[in-house]
């Protein structure tokens, strides 16, 4: 199916996002409005509108008289976002595997993992997308869950963990970052319908993504972010 070209909004919610997510607008940077109309060739009314659907995603934060940035990143966030998707990953780990359908859950997780092994054998590849590689297949595992709910919490969770993994996959690079390790079990766990050993996979991932945002914390890449939000002039939206 050919799909719809997108809208000037649309493209420039896409370009924005892009430009969050893989870091290239730093945590706590302002987004000035000229400047970013210029760059996208666009009027302020989309970019304005772009700028408040990320802001409702958490992406950009937008002040009265003080205009729109980038959202900081701290410890406390993104240890707390990793505590909740401990709490209710396992859940739609549990649900998806006892809905099945087997196969088609199978067939998901064998193509994402084919996909994230591609990404790693190549000379090079961005931390952004081995993150995205990673949630495909992370996702593939707990997309059967029949609790809608609960998937879009647990999506929506992953999303706000993103820019923390890319930021660590970029400061140390992906190995023990990533499911690589564990990504050939997964499909056949799937078949077996090994909830347990699934979920133990799961958990230690997320275990090693906590240990990496506190590494961060403490290495002051999250703490410099903080400071540089409070520290640029004003600017309006």
């Amino acid at each position: 199916m050919v799909q719809a070209p997108l809208t000037r909004a649309a493209w420039v919610d896409q370009q924005l996002r892009e430009s969050i997510l893989s870091g290239d607008l730093a945590p706590g940077e302002r987004l000035m409005a000229a400047p970013l109309a210029e760059k996208f060739t666009v009027s302020p009314t989309p970019l304005r509108e772009a700028l408040w659907r990320l802001a409702a995603e958490g992406l950009v934060e937008i002040t009265p008289q003080r205009g729109a940035r980038v959202s900081v990143l701290s410890q406390r966030d993104g240890l707390e976002l990793l505590e909740l998707r401990r709490v209710l990953e396992p859940l739609a780990v549990q649900r998806s595997v006892r809905a099945g359908p087997t196969e088609s859950l199978f067939s998901s997780a064998l193509e994402a993992q084919h996909n994230l092994d591609n990404l790693l054998r190549a000379p090079y590849s961005e931390a952004l997308s081995l993150v995205r590689a990673n949630r495909r297949l992370h996702d593939a595992v707990m997309s059967a869950a029949d609790q809608d709910q609960l998937l879009r919490v647990v999506f929506a969770l992953a999303d706000q963990t993103t820019r923390y993994h890319v930021l660590a996959i970029q400061t140390w690079g992906p190995s023990g970052l990533l499911l690589e390790a564990s990504s050939h079990e997964l499909p056949q766990l799937i078949l077996n319908q090994d909830e347990d050993s699934l979920t133990k996979i799961f958990l230690q991932h997320l275990g090693l993504l906590e240990d990496a945002v506190t590494r961060l914390g403490e290495g002051g890449y999250l703490a410099q972010a903080e400071k540089k939000s409070t520290t640029d002039g004003e600017n309006h939206v």
